[in-house]
């Protein structure tokens, strides 16, 4: 376990803060290098938000209503079930946000059927995150997901090698969050 963590933590070991801090970083100095004059206001990065438990609503969403990551537009928020996407949603609306509603399968088809939809951040449980990883990828996702990234050492690396081999070489990034210490 600690020799996978290491390898996870080298790997894709940065906190969604960081993450987030890349991505509203990295699109205004994309714009602007192409536009040294800054007559083009920097876009919006579109995100997806699956899963609606507690961490998705109380560590993402006030991570995401934060001053510093405005570029991040909440685009769509996601649950299996319709009752807990709708709590979500709530809550999301007492932050400023006006996300997308959908649930199911259905809703999670749009999702990766909708190009504006740049990247999707996972708060679902474990068993269910290696194959939609590889879904969003498959899709032109870029992701953040939960740690672990797999049930045991071999599917983590197994994960990690076929992101590697597969996907990061098309530009798509895929980062594991990491909880920052107080």
């Amino acid at each position: 376990g600690e020799v996978l963590y290491i390898h996870i933590v080298h790997l894709v070991g940065l906190s969604i803060s960081i993450l987030i801090h890349i991505v509203t970083h990295t699109i205004p100095i994309l714009y602007y290098t192409l536009d040294p004059y800054r007559t083009i206001p920097p876009m919006p990065f579109n995100l997806a938000l699956l899963g609606s438990g507690l961490f998705a609503t109380n560590s993402y969403l006030p991570a995401l209503a934060k001053e510093s990551n405005k570029e991040i537009h909440l685009h769509t928020i996601w649950s299996r079930s319709e009752k807990s996407v709708t709590t979500l949603a709530a809550k999301a609306k007492e932050l400023g946000f006006t996300p997308r509603v959908l649930h199911g399968e259905a809703g999670l088809q749009t999702i990766w059927a909708d190009a504006a939809i740049e990247g999707v951040s996972f708060v679902l449980p474990i068993t269910t995150q290696p194959e939609l990883i590889i879904t969003a990828l498959q899709h032109g996702k870029h992701v953040i997901s939960e740690k672990p990234v797999g049930k045991d050492v071999e599917a983590a690396k197994q994960l990690i090698a076929r992101y590697e081999s597969e996907f990061k070489p098309k530009g798509l990034v895929w980062r594991v969050a990491e909880s920052e210490s107080p």
